[in-house]
């Protein structure tokens, strides 16, 4: 049926799934909300559901020294579903590459994942942070939060392990005993009538992983799921001055701090560097920068000067103090010839 019948983590030496269940799991619900069709998700919708686990074709695409990949094409009423599983040498995930051509109405399309976790909370990726909701249904606040939006990820973990739920652009979550779902597709009627309809592309993936979503570095594998690196061969001698390495903008507190944003400042003058620390600590920060700085400034998230900053003993550096859960924007101005070293 082109379903994981098993998935055993060879790093941790332990089961990934609950005993006799079965992974990425595709379900169709029907989905007849009492109003406000393309946006309401009704707790009742849990009551009517089909496994889509029929199977067109099953082929290996892929078996080379980086990764290995399985496409498995699957027919659904009057749709087709088509997804590419990557398996990796290196990278501890699996991709779930997946294209639908979707006809169907009134019908929710959520991937499942039952895995061998004990937890009461999960923790949910938002903007500039996270966020942590039960796993279970026993108070009335509760019941009313069975579906959590979220957006890079969603991580479900017990003392020394967890399992993370990555995707590119997929916001829907809904995580209870163990079981991991992610809202794939909503095919209301009103008021568009065709809503979600046709062609759909888009990138799911499973990180287990030791210890908490933050000791796992989860947030690292989600970014690099959303921002691949691209990689461009350059076959005559460019005779430039630029050294064998060079970043435009890093930072040495990757592990609890994520630069979010650079972009050309809205006037026109400098760069911005948006920042936001996602682990609940605090500490110094160093901004290390392809170029020497002329002049830096935090501002506020309309780009008015909140402060000047000095730099440090390299002209290319900048510290800051960053404090749980901050977001910090920084304004720099850089000089106009590029660092050789």
């Amino acid at each position: 049926k082109g379903q994981f019948s098993r998935i055993y983590d060879k790093t941790a030496l332990r089961e990934v799934l609950q005993a006799g269940q079965t992974g990425n799991v595709l379900r169709a619900f029907e989905d007849k909300p009492m109003q406000h069709q393309n946006w309401d998700i009704d707790i009742f919708y849990q009551q009517k559901s089909w496994v889509i686990d029929a199977v067109a074709s099953i082929e290996v695409i892929e078996e080379g020294p980086v990764r290995a990949g399985l496409r498995i094409t699957r027919p659904f009423l009057d749709s087709q579903i088509v997804q590419t599983i990557y398996l990796y040498d290196q990278l501890p995930r699996i991709d779930f590459e997946t294209f639908i051509d979707w006809k169907e109405d009134e019908l929710l399309l959520k991937v499942e994942f039952p895995v061998d976790i004990h937890a009461d909370t999960a923790t949910y990726d938002i903007q500039f942070g996270n966020v942590t909701r039960p796993t279970h249904w026993n108070t009335s606040w509760d019941w009313a939060r069975f579906e959590v939006c979220a957006q890079k990820w969603a991580d479900l973990s017990e003392e020394g392990y967890g399992v993370s739920l990555l995707n590119d652009c997929k916001y829907g979550h809904d995580i209870r005993d163990g079981m991991m779902r992610l809202t794939l597709l909503k095919s209301g009627t009103a008021p568009n009538p065709r809503a979600d309809r046709e062609q759909h592309r888009f990138t799911y993936a499973l990180y287990p992983h030791l210890g908490n979503w933050r000791q796992a570095g989860t947030m690292q594998q989600a970014y690099n799921l959303n921002l691949p690196l691209y990689a461009r061969l350059i076959e005559t001698n460019q005779n430039g001055l630029l050294p064998q390495s060079l970043s435009l903008c890093q930072i040495n507190a990757s592990d609890h701090v994520m630069i979010e944003t650079v972009k050309q400042a809205e006037d026109g003058q400098g760069t911005i560097v948006r920042l936001f620390e996602y682990a609940n600590r605090r500490g110094p920060v160093i901004l290390t920068f392809g170029r020497p700085i002329v002049r830096a400034e935090r501002c506020d998230l309309l780009e008015r000067t909140v402060q000047d900053i000095r730099t440090d003993s390299d002209p290319r550096q900048i510290s800051l103090a960053i404090k749980p859960y901050e977001i910090i924007s920084v304004r720099v101005q850089l000089a106009s010839e590029p660092v050789v070293v």
